[in-house]
């Protein structure tokens, strides 16, 4: 069968990649295998995330999608040179491949997943692969209610997986340089600080206006769908 492929946990190669003991891995050094990864969510950040593979490819490799638009599917699908056989449309239909893949060979689908999908849905997302041992990366915000953060941290914990957020603009270069200035001290005691996100009118309007984000009930407020970096 296609999509019954053999896999390297990712788990025990990080492990390997950070213990100091090995002699054959030094630390910094790239897997003897690029990490697989599958993408849930092919638009705009899950794109921008896999970017990584095709810059990195000895690193990590995209083996498997899923997203319901069809255009979308085929777009990534023809960069990241993807099998169609692990193209799904649905989120569900990715989980229920590799559950067939562990109860036949004991092995997932990828390493890891990338939960780039809308925000109410990151919860349910996280816990179903992270209940079938995903490492994961969630694209920011990673709820949008306590409750569902509670439930994830959870489900994390107690499937002893690597787990991260995409708050990516912490890492950006102005956001790295502000950082590097308020603790120089070069303009002294830190009393008040003001930070503006750069939105911008475009884009405000194009998504919390008219778009995804647009009502509070179907996400939630802007200030915690969008400048939570």
């Amino acid at each position: 069968m296609s999509r019954l492929r053999p896999i390297r946990s990712l788990w025990s190669r990080s492990n390997l990649r950070l213990n100091n003991d090995s002699p054959s891995v030094s630390m910094g050094s790239p897997p003897s295998d690029p990490i697989t990864l599958a993408v849930i969510g092919c638009g705009q950040r899950g794109t921008n995330y896999a970017a990584y593979a095709l810059d990195n490819p000895e690193i990590c490799k995209v083996v498997a999608i899923a997203d319901p638009r069809p255009k979308t599917r085929d777009i990534f699908t023809h960069n990241h040179k993807l099998d169609r056989t692990l193209v799904f449309n649905t989120w569900q239909e990715l989980l229920m491949a590799s559950a067939e893949t562990i109860q036949t060979i004991g092995k997932r689908l990828a390493d890891a997943v990338i939960v780039a999908v809308q925000d109410h849905m990151h919860c349910e997302v996280v816990l179903a692969f992270a209940a079938q041992g995903y490492h994961i990366l969630c694209e920011k915000p990673m709820a949008t209610s306590l409750r569902d953060c509670f439930d994830m941290e959870k489900a994390v914990k107690n499937a002893g997986i690597i787990f991260g957020m995409g708050h990516v603009l912490r890492y950006s270069p102005y956001s790295k340089a502000l950082t590097e200035v308020v603790r120089s001290g070069q303009l002294g005691d830190l009393i008040n600080a003001v930070h503006i996100e750069p939105v911008g009118y475009f884009h405000f309007s194009h998504s919390f206006v008219r778009g995804n984000w647009k009502k509070e009930s179907e996400s939630s407020f802007s200030l915690m769908t969008k400048s939570c970096q």
